[in-house]
């Protein structure tokens, strides 16, 4: 999938969370949490962007790959939660895997690579991820090499649809659920948050641009439509 699409398929998943989630009265006024944009699609004219997409030092990565928003909460403490957070989704299975595809996720190599340093760094970056074939749909965690099953793999075809980039597999099984991430960081009640959480994957069963597109050489492309193991 190109990187157009990619973006915007994370731009509907985050205007979906931001309208049912972060601006619900429960979660901005009662939890006192802001959501805000973030990453160098909003900050970075059009050209900017262009010439960092041929510059490869770490520094140029790091504002490539600067995570979508950031989430801070208000309270009367000094160490009040504020932490980075990138949208990612994923709607294609790794058809190969077989039965194990359903736990499988892809994340971009470079941008992986970026999340590490800056959680080495001590900036505390999470990656919320929509999987529309994974039975706990959408998952958020701080990203770790031990959520990894395959390394980097170098792509050196891009192929029709894909978007020709390295990446890297990660056990899905190992990320927490939204809900307990927003539980156990900004001690958002569970009860507060599933109800919303549910609303938004409603929606995204339905759009079109959230499905679950097989690869023309899967054998499961019926019966395995988008929510089919959703729990």
């Amino acid at each position: 999938m190109g990187f157009k699409n990619r973006s915007n398929q994370s731009q509907k998943l985050l205007d979906l969370l931001r309208e049912h989630y972060w601006e619900n009265i429960n979660i901005k006024r009662s939890n006192r949490i802001h959501h805000v944009d973030y990453g160098y699609e909003t900050h970075i004219n059009q050209q900017a962007q262009e010439a960092l997409k041929k510059i490869y030092t770490t520094t140029a990565k790091h504002i490539r790959f600067a995570p979508d928003c950031a989430v801070i909460q208000r309270t009367s403490q000094k160490d009040e939660p504020a932490i980075l957070l990138e949208y990612k989704v994923t709607t294609t299975p790794k058809y190969n895997l077989e039965d194990d595809q359903w736990n499988s996720g892809q994340v971009e190599a470079d941008a992986w690579d970026n999340y590490l340093n800056l959680n080495g760094a001590g900036v505390l970056c999470a990656l919320l991820m929509y999987v529309s074939y994974h039975e706990r749909p959408l998952l958020c965690g701080y990203p770790d090499n031990e959520w990894i099953t395959q390394p980097r793999t170098r792509v050196t075809t891009q192929t029709r649809k894909g978007s020709g980039t390295d990446y890297c597999n990660v056990d899905l099984g190992k990320i927490p659920t939204f809900s307990e991430f927003m539980h156990s960081e900004f001690q958002v009640p569970l009860e507060t948050s599933e109800p919303l959480i549910e609303k938004v994957l409603n929606i995204a069963k339905v759009e079109r641009l959230l499905y679950t597109k097989h690869d023309e050489r899967s054998l499961y492309k019926r019966g395995y439509e988008t929510g089919f193991n959703w729990k």
